[in-house]
């Protein structure tokens, strides 16, 4: 028997505006609105049984 598998696609969240960050990008932190997704989308998550993560660097 196969069991289904539970599969959440999460795009980033909000940084502002590159030109407003002079570091490197890729360390450019979230914005308020990027703090308040990743705080609902933990919670929207809640206790989940998260067994691997796949990110991208860009």
């Amino acid at each position: 028997m196969v069991r289904p598998v539970s599969l959440h696609l999460v795009r980033h969240g909000s940084a502002g505006h590159r030109g407003s960050w002079p570091g490197d990008d890729l360390e450019r932190p979230l914005d308020e609105r990027g703090t308040e997704q990743a705080r609902r989308l933990a919670e929207h998550l809640g206790d989940a049984p998260i067994q691997s993560v796949w990110s991208s660097i860009a």
